[in-house]
């Protein structure tokens, strides 16, 4: 009796692998940097990565481009810095030239519907480097509102 019972389990354990497993959504692919391998972005923040890869290229007309045109950027507590997309690249154009350095690395980005909220580090813009959070809020495919929270 031991052989056919051996036979009868060779047969189910066939029968079981021939079954196709529940398929599960592959993770989204990596790509590396030059800080090692991240999630590929989410199409909804791409132009708040183009916005950082503009500010690191020091390229205020690419930067303003991501903004739609009565953008405004604000800082914590309700401080107008930049109304309109022609003041956001003169601004960011003068920031250019004064801080040639000016660098930022996202440290940590989330996405909650039609915002994106990023923490950032930035340097050179003085002798230490500073973090702050940035809330982006999209509309139809560009950066309506910057709202800048900067450490206490």
């Amino acid at each position: 009796m031991k052989p056919i019972r051996m036979i009868a389990l060779a047969a189910s354990v066939s029968c079981i692998a021939q079954v196709p497993a529940p398929q599960t959504p592959a993770p989204p692919p990596l790509t590396p940097t030059a800080q090692g391998p991240v999630f590929e972005a989410p199409p909804v923040s791409n132009v708040v990565q183009r916005n950082i890869d503009a500010y690191n290229a020091h390229d205020a007309r690419a930067l303003a481009e991501t903004f739609t045109p009565d953008a405004q950027f604000i800082q914590h507590p309700g401080i107008l810095i930049y109304d309109g997309k022609e003041a956001i690249y003169k601004g960011y154009a003068d920031s250019f030239r004064k801080n040639k350095n000016a660098h930022c690395q996202v440290l940590h980005r989330s996405l909650l519907g039609a915002r994106i909220v990023d923490e950032a580090e930035f340097t050179g813009l003085g002798k230490l480097p500073v973090k702050g959070i940035i809330i982006y809020e999209l509309r139809n495919g560009l950066i309506a509102n910057i709202w800048a929270i900067p450490p206490e």
